[in-house]
């Protein structure tokens, strides 16, 4: 029975010696049952009560560090951004573990978000918008849809600035399209492209005057004029108007033009007053 109690009383003094390592740091069995030392078996370190003992850990020359008292930075083999307030990495089943990832100094904020890009309609094409066609008006032809070789005879294009009211990616919208040049075909394989619509000769004076966009026939035909309208496009969805990229070119009805040959004779008074005086007919 003495021998026993004596055995035992020996297991229980070895327990509580403390075993050396490394002659700096050591921990009893006792303490490595409880969990508060722990004894990393790759690197030697001894870890006391959360704290590396041995060897001394990293001293945070900016006296920072965090809630576990660990006052260096993570070990080698760590995300350098994930701070441990109990820094039992080496060993999870003694404490939690916890992931507190702060921005990482000197990184730029994200950008905002462009509102342009954000905003669908910001973003239509002149596609989108094709068949809210615009009012492309008509072509006048003076005098009257006729000329004469020689003479100017007047074209011009009606077509104006307006706004449409339509419905663009289930919300609603005004459209307004903006005449920005013209492409006239006179219809004698002349054609002239112009930021200029043209306008009616005013009164008797201008009559066969040339004009920005008359033009001249040299030979007698019937031919058929036309004018294409380019309009740019602007898209309003209740925030402001915003430009849409592109151009849309537009036919206006064509116009039959008849070119006449005229001579000049001496008559006597108005032939059309008097059909059958001197030089008529």
């Amino acid at each position: 029975m003495r021998v026993a109690v004596a055995l035992a009383l020996v297991a229980l003094v070895s327990a509580l010696a403390p075993i050396p390592m490394n002659s700096d740091a050591s921990c009893s069995p006792i303490e490595i049952a409880m969990g508060t030392c722990v004894l990393d078996p790759e690197t030697g370190e001894l870890v006391v009560g959360g704290v590396i003992a041995y060897p001394a850990p990293p001293v945070d020359e900016d006296g920072g560090g965090n809630s576990g008292g660990y006052a260096g930075p993570a070990p080698g083999g760590s995300d350098p951004n994930l701070y441990d307030p109990c820094p039992t990495w080496r060993d999870p089943t003694a404490c939690a573990r916890y992931y507190d990832t702060p921005p990482i100094v000197g990184e730029a904020d994200p950008a905002p978000p462009d509102p342009v890009a954000a905003d669908p309609v910001r973003a239509v094409t002149m596609a989108d918008i094709a068949r809210f066609t615009p009012l492309v008006g008509e072509l006048v032809v003076e005098p009257e849809g006729w000329g004469v070789v020689g003479t100017p005879t007047n074209f011009y294009a009606t077509a104006e600035t307006h706004t449409m009211d339509g419905e663009l990616f289930d919300t609603p919208i005004q459209v307004r399209w903006t005449p920005s040049s013209y492409r006239f075909d006179y219809g004698d394989g002349a054609v002239e492209e112009t930021e200029a619509a043209g306008s009616a000769w005013r009164g008797a004076e201008e009559s066969w005057t040339e004009t920005a966009t008359s033009h001249t026939y040299s030979t007698r035909d019937d031919v058929t004029a036309s004018v294409t309208v380019i309009f740019t496009a602007e898209v309003d969805a209740g925030s402001g108007w915003f430009a849409v990229p592109g151009t849309l070119p537009v036919d206006a009805p064509a116009a039959s033009v008849k070119v006449f040959e005229v001579d000049t004779v001496l008559t006597d008074g108005d032939c059309l007053a008097n059909p059958s005086a001197a030089g008529c007919g």
